[in-house]
């Protein structure tokens, strides 16, 4: 009873921890009100459910040991290019500055895969699809806010993207709103109030989607939405002869949809963005990091240091030099260039058993059609595909830890000798039983730890915030100073010395960036171009200079 106690506040933790890191926002206390904000929800709940589950260790006796070895294996090559890959120790542990996707952010997805697992709950996966649904509510009534001019924060861009920052990002998470909506819609147990509910719900957020001018979304929904209709024709008649003519249409939309991404066919009119040919140079770099750095790769979230290097020199003069990213916007390719080899091959290990978890449930449970594996298995599909083009941005990428966890339970369940009924947690039985003390105790200290370790980039991010609103030097420099302060806010402090021709703070600060961040391009263009830099700083700053960016015409000569 003691397990299930456990297993029913893990997974009252682990429902909220999505819609909460995709909706929170804080436009009025930090300079970055939105991925710092997120990884300080994701550290807080997720040591949460890493405490509880130490409480008592006995809940996980049942967990597959391959997927205890993945993901121990995936903590372990995190830690080891922490420590090896020579990267700057605070910006991998905290990330880069609008990204956040370092060391802790990793960990702490990681563990809520594991706790998702650990739960093992059919009730709570299907809250988790429920939950996922209801938090695309308030972020489609932003959005259409935001679509009507009558947006009350004043953000920089005038576009929709939600609570997301950035319109790709919105039209992902949309998409996955759009598959788990269609998943239910095509039950035939849904009630009336609910498939209309759930249809102005879809055809809102499709709306949106094609407001945004993103593709991202709409491959998200058209490849989960056959992923549904598949699953859906598995309770009819004629079953083989209908799943076959859906993989044959989807093998006959598939094949004009990829060249028209390359920019070929009749379909590149409508699907051939600019923004496709610039994600080649960014694939392109990222290879080349984790070819030149396969074991620990070039360090967490540091793929923007090594950009310029590896980009190569048709990148480098496509447009303009100063054209850079600090993401390889491909989750994939993410990992193994900040990570290295055995990262991806950890991390695509836990995609496997995920695989592995839903072909058991496929095979094994009734020939009838299940909304709630059809929402997870079709949104989680969605997402991998969004995965291959995009960045693991906290608010979306939440979704597709929980997801490939929920899989991964859902066929521990399936294939347990037990009934389904057996497997899901009593609700009425456990709402009035409060955990052990000591179980309370550790998730109170674990709620603690996780605070603390995302605290500090957060309280970095709201000092300077409130310094570059008081626009006074002595308060701006001393921000930077606090434990938590990334590079980016380094070289804010740099490039407004350098604006006000405060030439001696100027050179001040760059001296410190170039000390502390070896690889960052703005503090060494700023040694070379400072009027009040020494001939062999600048000399030092310039043979910097052409190895950062080996094929920039600037500094050639």
């Amino acid at each position: 009873m003691v397990s299930e106690v456990l297993r029913y506040r893990l997974a009252q933790v682990l429902v909220i921890v999505g819609p909460l890191t995709t909706l929170i926002i804080n436009p009025w206390g930090n300079f970055d009100p939105i991925s710092v904000v997120k990884l300080a929800v994701i550290s807080t709940l997720a040591f949460f459910a890493l405490f509880l589950i130490l409480s008592n260790w006995k809940i996980t006796a049942e967990i597959n040991r391959t997927l205890k070895l993945s993901v121990a294996s995936f903590t372990i090559l995190l830690f080891s290019t922490f420590l090896f890959s020579g990267a700057p120790l605070t910006q991998q542990f905290w990330g880069a500055f609008g990204r956040n996707t370092g060391l802790l952010a990793y960990l702490s997805l990681v563990i809520i895969l594991f706790a998702t697992v650990v739960a093992k709950d059919l009730n709570f996966y299907s809250k988790l699809t429920n939950a996922l649904i209801l938090t695309g509510v308030p972020m489609t009534v932003y959005c259409l806010v935001q679509i009507s001019g009558n947006d009350p924060i004043g953000w920089s861009s005038f576009e929709a993207f939600g609570t997301l920052g950035n319109i790709n990002f919105l039209s992902a998470f949309l998409g996955m709103v759009c598959v788990s909506a269609l998943s239910f819609l095509v039950d035939k147990k849904t009630t009336i109030t609910k498939r209309i509910l759930l249809s102005t719900l879809l055809l809102t957020d499709l709306y949106v989607i094609q407001s945004t001018g993103s593709v991202q979304g709409l491959f998200v929904f058209g490849s989960g939405m056959s992923v549904v209709i598949f699953l859906r024709l598995r309770s009819g008649n004629l079953l083989g002869l209908k799943q076959v003519t859906v993989l044959l249409l989807v093998f006959l939309v598939t094949v004009p949809t990829v060249a028209g991404l390359a920019n070929k066919g009749p379909m590149a009119a409508y699907l051939f963005q600019n923004s496709i040919e610039l994600r080649t140079d960014y694939w392109h770099a990222g290879f080349e990091m984790t070819q030149r750095k396969p074991l620990f790769g070039v360090g967490m979230d540091s793929y923007g240091d090594w950009y310029r290097e590896a980009r190569g020199e048709i990148s480098t003069l496509r447009g303009s030099p100063d054209r850079t990213a600090n993401t390889a916007h491909n989750i994939f390719l993410d990992i193994s260039s900040n990570g290295g080899i055995p990262l991806l091959l950890a991390f695509t290990a836990l995609l496997a058993l995920a695989l592995i978890s839903s072909f058991r449930v496929y095979k094994n449970s009734e020939p009838t059609y299940d909304p709630v594996f059809a929402a997870i298995l079709a949104t989680w599909i969605g997402y991998q595909v969004q995965a291959l083009v995009s960045i693991n941005q906290l608010g979306v990428g939440i979704w597709g830890w929980l997801l490939t966890g929920a899989l991964i339970g859902y066929g521990e369940i399936i294939s347990a000798s037990e009934g389904r009924e057996k497997r899901s947690i009593q609700k009425k039985a456990m709402k009035t039983r409060l955990l052990p003390a000591f179980s309370a105790i550790m998730g109170f200290i674990g709620i603690c730890v996780g605070f603390f370790l995302v605290w500090f980039p957060l309280n970095a991010d709201a000092n300077y915030f409130a310094a570059h609103k008081s626009r006074e030097w002595e308060k701006i420099s001393d921000s930077v100073e606090v434990l938590g302060s990334s590079a980016w806010h380094l070289s804010r402090s740099a490039e407004l010395a350098f604006q006000q021709q405060s030439f001696d703070k100027a050179l001040e600060q760059a001296q410190k960036i170039t000390s502390r961040y070896p690889r960052d391009f703005f503090g060494w263009r700023l040694l070379l171009y400072l009027p009040n830099s020494s001939e062999s700083l600048k000399i030092q700053a310039r043979s910097k200079l052409r190895e950062l960016d080996p094929f920039n015409p600037e500094f050639k000569n």
